[in-house]
């Protein structure tokens, strides 16, 4: 699955967020949920549901009725956010360490790819917040140090108009850091959980 068609997705919903950003907050769902529905992740990239959340936990958005949520029983849009939905899900619970964040393709321009980093690591974190993880300081030291790095690069900005190969080098580490180290994230929060992804809930 590409950018390229998630990005075409939300656009025709009505989301107003990129591809990036979406699987970002997904992760950061999962990594603090172990479990979220499908349409609670679609709920909250919509902005007008963000103040609806009252809880720390996620799924209580489905009770929002919005047109955004009836697109996902029908029509191709839909489809797709519910396979990436349960990609991401199966990623997290398989043991193979086979999660990878869903960034623009190497044909794309290195500052673009580094931005859009940056945005799936803010991302990310809000999702992280909104399943109530909000206090890095109560997490397992090695999650709490991963996240903190997270912030870090939520922040990171274009590099250099011609970058280099270094520079390319760079931003391969980068995202492979952030691959495993998310991947740690949702492992040491629910290596032990009864709310780890179960096959039934990631083929629901």
């Amino acid at each position: 699955m590409n950018t390229a068609s998630v990005e075409d997705a939300l656009s025709r919903l009505g989301l107003m967020v990129s591809a990036t950003e979406g699987h970002g907050l997904l992760c950061g769902l999962i990594c603090a949920c172990g479990y979220v529905e499908c349409e609670a992740w679609v709920a909250l990239m919509d902005e007008e549901n963000i103040d609806q959340l009252t809880s720390d936990d996620p799924n209580d958005l489905i009770s929002t009725q919005g047109t955004h949520l009836d697109s996902l029983e029908a029509g191709e849009d839909g489809k797709l956010l519910r396979a990436l939905h349960r990609e991401t899900l199966s990623q997290f619970s398989s043991g193979e360490c086979d999660f990878y964040p869903l960034l623009p393709d190497d044909d794309t321009p290195l500052d673009e790819r580094t931005e859009e980093l940056g945005a799936w690591c803010q991302a990310f974190l809000f999702g992280l917040a909104a399943g109530g993880i909000k206090d890095f300081s109560t997490l397992p030291e090695q999650v709490g140090e991963i996240s903190r790095d997270l912030i870090e690069l939520s922040q990171i900005g274009p590099g250099a108009e011609e970058p280099t190969e270094q520079d390319e080098f760079s931003y391969v580490e980068l995202v492979e850091y952030v691959r495993i180290g998310v991947q740690l994230i949702f492992e040491e929060l629910h290596s032990n959980s009864s709310d780890e992804p179960s096959e039934d809930k990631v083929l629901h």
